[in-house]
Parts: structure tokens; sequence; C-alpha cells
């Protein structure tokens, strides 16, 4: 079976940006059956062995599917799409409420509580607290095979 796996990242520049990218790349060397693709609105991502195209980020919303975000505003955009079967958010070891403090729950709920997203996280404190605020989360090692299982 082919499996479909899109990723959003808006301006991916950091470096946890980039080590996402790269374990979405490394997808392909699971199964190279997947059809994976990235949308963005930078096209300069700079991978010696990508294995994946890089579309504009305008495309995306005439994507089907399942996508990969990491970032708040990737996801906010990701939730508005269509056709989107379901999007996997990975949470980092920051809690976003404590960066973006301007933003009040009712906003927080519509993304965390959204039945399209499935919430994954690498870290068990940020498991705790997301399943004390939010829906119930899953902890997942940062490994292409860990991501694969769950696609």
């Amino acid at each position: 079976m082919n499996k479909k796996l899109s990723a959003i990242a808006i301006h991916p520049q950091s470096e946890y940006d980039s080590s996402m990218i790269s374990w979405f790349n490394s997808l392909n060397d699971i199964d190279r059956s997947i059809n994976l693709k990235f949308f963005s609105s930078s096209f300069d991502i700079v991978n010696a062995d990508k294995k994946f195209p890089i579309l504009p980020i305008y495309e995306a919303k005439y994507e089907y599917g399942n996508f990969f975000v990491w970032d708040i505003l990737s996801l906010e955009l990701a939730i508005n799409f269509p056709n989107i079967n379901k999007i996997y958010y990975f949470q980092n070891k920051d809690i976003p409420w404590t960066k973006i403090y301007n933003i009040n729950y009712e906003d927080w709920s519509q993304l965390f509580d959204n039945p399209k997203v499935e919430i994954l996280t690498h870290d068990a404190t940020i498991q705790e607290i997301f399943n004390l605020s939010w829906k119930p989360i899953k902890l997942l090692d940062v490994t292409p095979e860990a991501l694969y299982e769950i696609i």
C-alpha cells in the first residue's frame, strides 16, 4: 500500500526545523513507497539527501491525506485545509502557551482539541501537561520508525 504524508513548515530556519525535516526525510529509508511532500514558503532547504519535493505553501490546501507539522502556525494553517484526514502535530519540550501568552483558551482548544489533530511528543513531562490540559497525547521516540508506525 502506498502511504502518503505531507509536511508543512511555513518558514523553516531553526536547528529544530532542520532536525524535523531530516526525521521526515528519513521515512523514505524505511519504505520507498511513501509519497512524501513538503510545503513551505522557503525553498532553500539544504539537505543533500532530500527525498521529497518542496512545494509552495499555497498548494498545500489542495493536498489530500495526512500532514505532519511541528509548529503552531503550521498547525493553525493546516486545520483549515478541507481535504486533510489527520494532522500529526509534534510538540517539543517548549510549551506553546508559555511563549504565546496573549491567546485565549478557546483558541488553543480549537487547535489541540480538534478531532483531526493527533499530538505527539518525545517528552513525558509534556505528555503529562497536555493530558491534563487537552486530550491525551502519544509519547513517541524521535525515530523515523516510530513515525512510520503511526502513519
